[in-house]
């Protein structure tokens, strides 16, 4: 079966401050900060974690993002390579990531205390960046903490987005 690795969305790091600029191929890019953004951001690493641990017991194999990092840091640093690919790059080659998993997450609206919010989930071949399957909600106005009203959301579509990417692998194989 694809390893599958869960990230945050490109939007996600770029409105929280998460993007680098980088040097690719002469051109200067923004890219991901992955590294600050698994120690500094425990709100969107809370929902990836749920997420992934949802994956897990439905029989997917994953990739963790923090660990992948640090193995891909410790292979560059002891062989003392450095490469002009984004480390999004980096992390699909060095892992062996088939599908990323991106998500994203905002306020949708607000009164008074109660808040909704927007869940973008989608998952995408790695290399070519087809999709495989999306999905968007927008919970009820609630005044439950983050964490809780994206556990329900999840529990509520996680079925249908793993039967999705199971129909994904099946064509492969076919």
């Amino acid at each position: 079966m694809p390893l599958i690795m869960v990230i945050p969305s490109d939007s996600y790091c770029y409105q929280h401050g998460y993007m680098v600029e980088q040097k690719i191929a002469d051109r200067v890019q923004r890219t991901p900060e992955y590294d600050r953004f698994v120690t500094e951001d425990k709100e969107l690493l809370f929902m990836i974690n749920t997420f992934s641990n949802l994956l897990v017991e439905r029989g997917f194999k994953l990739n963790d993002l923090a660990h992948a990092i640090e193995t891909l840091k410790a292979k560059e640093t002891e062989s003392g390579e450095t490469s002009d690919q984004s480390l999004y790059k980096r992390l699909i080659e060095s892992s062996g990531t088939s599908i990323v998993v991106t998500l994203d997450y905002k306020i949708d609206s607000q009164l008074g205390p109660r808040k909704s919010y927007a869940f973008f989930i989608k998952a995408v071949e790695a290399n070519t960046g087809k999709v495989v399957t999306s999905e968007n909600r927008v919970s009820f106005p609630t005044i439950n903490a983050l964490q809780d009203v994206f556990k329900n959301e999840a529990y509520g579509y996680i079925d249908v987005f793993t039967r999705e990417l199971m129909d994904y692998f099946i064509t492969l194989v076919k």
